[in-house]
């Protein structure tokens, strides 16, 4: 199934700048970007959190997983992930097209994808560790880089 609403909207997405659509060559638009910046992402949580995407993710559902408060604590956080590691992308595509002699796009860039790594590996996640399908017990709140991957 899509991961359709893995996604943040085009409108949060442009809480991070503006004019970001704006910066796109014609042949791009801003859900190419977002779902490289959903790829990135899922980098990152592999990668560096040691966390499988399927683990906070349920893609049967296509939604994810949520803890027993309801708090969205997981979507809230990749999203913003998402939309920050998207501005990267697009300030990167920008700088390499249009300015690669301008650091201020690539500054941008390496800004916003440092954003998008701190809030996926200091944040406090919700992870199904055991695989069940749901948010049980003690997977509530996790936090930093102790998750294995199986």
């Amino acid at each position: 199934m899509a991961e359709t609403n893995a996604l943040p909207t085009e409108a949060e997405v442009s809480l991070i700048r503006a004019d970001l659509k704006e910066l796109l060559p014609d042949y791009r638009t801003l859900a190419d970007e977002m779902a490289e910046g959903l790829l990135e992402v899922k980098r990152v949580l592999e990668d560096e959190r040691k966390v499988v995407w399927s683990r906070v993710y349920n893609t049967a559902d296509d939604a994810y997983f949520d803890n027993s408060d309801s708090t969205g604590r997981n979507k809230d956080r990749i999203q913003n992930a998402i939309s920050h590691m998207t501005a990267a992308i697009i300030f990167q595509g920008y700088s390499v097209m249009n300015n690669p002699e301008e650091e201020q796009w690539a500054s941008l860039a390496q800004y916003h994808r440092d954003m998008a790594k701190s809030r996926l590996l200091d944040s406090t996640l919700d992870i199904d560790s055991d695989d069940s399908g749901a948010i049980g017990e003690g997977e509530e709140g996790q936090t930093g880089q102790v998750f294995m991957v199986k």
